[in-house]
């Protein structure tokens, strides 16, 4: 697993650094995941994501992906939750 902090920014370079909103993201290798997906179809991936065979991207942590449904070819339903920098 890979793992990088970003920080949110501040338009007020004279706030203190303890005050700063940050946030650290952890992945699995994109490589990996890439040849774990070969060949799949997109419903298969979005199964797969769903029951958790597979790890959700970064973005599933920022956005707070909740449910993932695949219902059949055509539908996939994703639930997300925006966060702040403090989630």
């Amino acid at each position: 697993m890979t793992e990088a902090a970003t920080d949110a920014g501040t338009a007020d370079d004279d706030v203190a650094s303890d005050r700063v909103p940050t946030r650290t993201h952890r992945w699995h290798d994109p490589v990996a995941l890439a040849d774990a997906v070969a060949g799949l179809s997109g419903l298969e991936l979005f199964e797969k994501l769903a029951s958790g065979e597979l790890p959700l991207p970064p973005i599933a942590d920022t956005l707070a992906f909740g449910r993932i449904e695949a219902t059949g070819a055509g539908s996939v339903t994703l639930s997300l939750e925006p966060r702040g920098a403090e989630a």
